[in-house]
């Protein structure tokens, strides 16, 4: 399958929502990760590039920061990232972020880095609730 093939659980974790039909495909949310079949095939997502713009923010020239290139490098690098979008941003909770085309690295006040969950935070952004998700499959 495409999930296994794109690393299965170890990389795009586990399916969070039903397979969703949208207009012009499916897609399928995974805990760190969006894959969308059209008739061309499936792809995964720019995850981290829609939700650079959900928040707001400009693609940026910037290289991997230092306080995540273990993480980064450990979880596959740009093979499982993608491009880096940004140079390191502080959200107002505190926290210090970076985008990439698929994913988010962050940094809690007190925490090591780790990956975001950015199919679960991309589901929520769009007002994907268990309910609304029903509706899409029933319709």
């Amino acid at each position: 399958s495409v999930w296994q093939d794109s690393g299965g659980q170890d990389r795009l974790g586990y399916p969070i929502s039903d397979a969703l039909e949208i207009d012009d495909g499916v897609v399928q949310y995974f805990e760190f990760g969006v894959l969308k079949r059209t008739e061309n095939g499936v792809e995964r997502l720019s995850v981290g590039q829609l939700l650079l713009e959900e928040d707001n923010l400009q693609q940026q020239n910037a290289q991997v920061d230092s306080a995540f290139t273990a993480v980064w490098a450990n979880a596959g690098g740009k093979r499982f990232f993608g491009p880096v979008l940004s140079p390191k941003v502080t959200t107002a909770q505190g926290n210090t972020i970076q985008y990439f085309e698929y994913g988010i690295l962050e940094i809690g006040p007190n925490d090591l880095p780790r990956i975001r969950d950015v199919g679960r935070q991309l589901l929520h952004k769009q007002g994907l609730s268990i309910e609304r998700q029903i509706e899409l499959i029933h319709k």
